[in-house]
């Protein structure tokens, strides 16, 4: 899923790299029109000149409100030509420096992104990542997850990725061991073992009695639908033939899988020690 979860945080950053240095505003505009983010400022489009700082923040402004996954392109094509100008080279003139370098590189690691110090940006490999570290950046595909939007066979099978991902990950923080989910595997008993692990309830031939034990079986259930409708309509393991997936299968699938993987996550930070 390339879309991004533009916030606050971002719009604070990224307006600096091009505080008297970076892109120009005919590169600015380029962008704008690039990303179809030529709603963000009508004002421009009348003739109206502001500065770069303030112009930046009016477009991510909009777009985080209004145009989530036309704001996500034009942070792309923005990052990319800051690097093209040198905005990450510590030391040069366009660039604003090693601490906001860092604080922007920590803010996209915070939505699933991983900056590196050429500028070069793209999501989080999660097989790279353990500890804490995983912990956070599943959390990070989980808010996106969340907000799912795009091609639904990508979709699905973000969503089967994340759930299997997040059950490797509570295996071996609670029994020091990694889960094999994989295509010669069997998806539900590795999720039950994730879900007894953190004394969560499986499921069970009838819903328990105690409303939120009733909850966590359901989304047990609603975590093996998504693993199977992956392997059914998405990119699943051999599939020879395209993808018959609607954008609401997707959609669903994985917001589904953000609430499971939400509730696994929470589960574990909270467990007792």
């Amino acid at each position: 899923m390339r879309e991004y979860m533009l916030t606050e945080e971002l719009i604070t950053l990224l307006p600096r790299f091009v505080d008297q240095r970076g892109p120009s505003h005919d590169e600015i505009s380029r962008m704008v029109a690039r990303a179809r983010l030529s709603d963000a400022e009508p004002d421009v489009q009348e003739g109206v000149q502001r500065g770069k700082v303030k112009r930046l923040r009016m477009i991510l402004a909009h777009a985080i409100d209004h145009q989530p996954d036309e704001g996500a392109r034009f942070v792309e094509l923005f990052v990319n030509q800051v690097r093209a100008s040198g905005g990450f080279r510590l030391g040069t003139p366009d660039c604003p420096g090693a601490e906001t370098v860092a604080q922007l590189r920590a803010a996209f690691r915070r939505v699933g992104f991983d900056l590196d110090p050429e500028g070069n940006l793209r999501p989080t490999v999660l097989e790279n990542l353990e500890g804490t570290d995983l912990t956070e950046a599943l959390w990070a595909y989980v808010r996106r997850a969340q907000t799912g939007s795009g091609d639904a066979e990508l979709l699905i099978g973000t969503a089967k990725n994340l759930e299997e991902a997040t059950v490797r990950h509570v295996l071996k923080e609670t029994t020091g061991h990694y889960a094999t989910v994989g295509p010669a595997s069997n998806f539900p008993t590795a999720l039950f073992s994730a879900f007894y692990s953190l004394g969560l309830s499986g499921s069970d031939a009838k819903l328990d009695k105690d409303p939120y034990r009733a909850l966590q079986q359901a989304l047990f259930l609603l975590a093996c639908a998504v693993n199977r409708l992956r392997n059914d309509r998405g990119d699943g393991h051999g599939r020879p033939e395209p993808s018959v997936a609607t954008l609401l299968e997707g959609r669903l699938s994985t917001q589904s899988a953000g609430l499971v993987c939400e509730l696994l996550l929470t589960a574990l930070k909270t467990r007792p020690r």
